[in-house]
């Protein structure tokens, strides 16, 4: 079914009430064991952020080796109400990122790469015309794309043409399926000129992890679903997330709401393959935090290969990693990563020096300044109320 659409007609869709009745399910479906939150704690915190306009919210924090706190509030559906739980599904946008460079870094350890090697050593020009058309491609190197260095135009830049193209312009399809070569054509050096030469700044760039991505299946010779899921999926025992880029929705995913002029439009219908390996996987809240706990430890790879993912470049706050970045929450020094795009926000993020971990999942955009209320709230009950 093709979704024609533009801005017009999205808005001219019948509007949904942006405050909605809690629906709280404290009921955690995490490997780590739930425990109660007194005074209401967190699940008062996401039900109050679903009686101010979130539509469904899960949440769960933890101190390192002790039980999680899980809480879930609001609809995984305006339309029929449904409350979402924590076995729900969503989109991690970004936080996909995180599982990218940690592949990618895995193949730096096993010698098939390495960090400075030009990316166009494993790009085929001849095979891949649209990466030869990026301006400074033969010099850019591995380390410059997963860390965010390489200058690359961003392919969903605010500025230019992309989000008319795939979402709300009059041509805009949102069941299309979208090739890398199609996404890395928004960073023709013909259309659009790079932030800054190779290695000479830093600036977040969605077409840096096609690029990545691409590279994975250069190299190994499989698909990106096939090699997060042997390296990482499958091994953490990660059994609701998945490259959604590569295949359909499953029923447990949560319908998503993007806010536009203040109603919300249901916007799960976008194909994800525009995010790919930028963006393109689905994950549940126990999911998201099993996986933050390996990757946000370390745990996943050598010490050499952590303490170059988390070499956070110089700069305005937030600073970017390798696949995450590095800020400060409650005055404290924190890193992870976040997510957010058409009808979701999600994210998580650590702070070392408490040894405390918070993932948390909306099913609206942009999440903006109350998403990460809620998340400092979080942080903020959780140093207070520590046993």
């Amino acid at each position: 079914m093709s979704y024609l659409v533009n801005r017009r007609s999205l808005l001219a869709m019948s509007p949904l009430a942006l405050t909605l009745p809690s629906l709280l399910n404290s009921q955690s479906a995490l490997a780590f064991s739930a425990t109660p939150v007194a005074d209401d704690g967190i699940a008062g915190l996401v039900s109050a952020a679903v009686e101010a306009g979130m539509p469904g919210v899960v949440a769960t924090a933890w101190f390192s080796g002790e039980a999680a706190v899980t809480a879930a509030a609001g609809v995984a559906n305006l339309e029929t109400a449904t409350p979402v739980t924590t076995a729900d599904q969503f989109r991690i946008y970004s936080n996909t990122k995180t599982f990218t460079a940690i592949v990618a870094l895995q193949l730096v350890e096993e010698g098939l790469i390495g960090l400075d090697t030009p990316i166009l050593d494993v790009l085929d020009v001849l095979d891949d015309p649209a990466v030869a058309r990026i301006p400074h491609i033969e010099v850019i190197t591995f380390r410059q794309v997963l860390n965010h260095s390489s200058g690359i135009y961003d392919y969903v830049d605010d500025a230019g043409p992309f989000f008319s193209d795939a979402f709300l312009g009059p041509e805009a399809d949102w069941s299309k399926m979208w090739r890398p070569e199609e996404l890395l054509a928004y960073a023709d050096g013909s259309v659009s000129a790079p932030y800054f030469a190779p290695g000479e700044g830093s600036h977040y760039s969605n077409t840096n992890y096609i690029l990545v991505g691409m590279v994975i299946e250069r190299l190994t010779g499989s698909t990106f679903g096939d090699e997060v899921g042997r390296r990482i999926l499958t091994p953490l025992g990660l059994h609701n997330t998945y490259f959604a880029a590569a295949q359909p929705a499953v029923e447990k995913t949560v319908s998503g709401y993007q806010s536009l002029d203040g109603q919300l439009v249901d916007v799960t219908a976008i194909n994800l393959t525009w995010a790919w390996t930028a963006g393109g996987m689905v994950s549940t809240v126990g999911d998201l935090a099993l996986f933050a706990d390996a990757a946000l430890s370390g745990s996943l790879l050598t010490a050499e290969s952590f303490a170059e993912m988390t070499a956070f470049s110089d700069g305005a706050t937030p600073v970017e990693g390798m696949g995450m970045y590095g800020t400060q929450i409650l005055g404290r020094p924190a890193f992870g990563m976040d997510g957010e795009s058409a009808g979701f926000s999600s994210s998580m993020i650590t702070l070392p020096d408490e040894k405390l971990t918070v993932v948390l999942m909306t099913n609206v955009a942009p999440g903006g300044e109350p998403f990460e209320r809620l998340r400092d709230q979080i942080f903020a009950w959780m140093i207070d109320h520590r046993a």
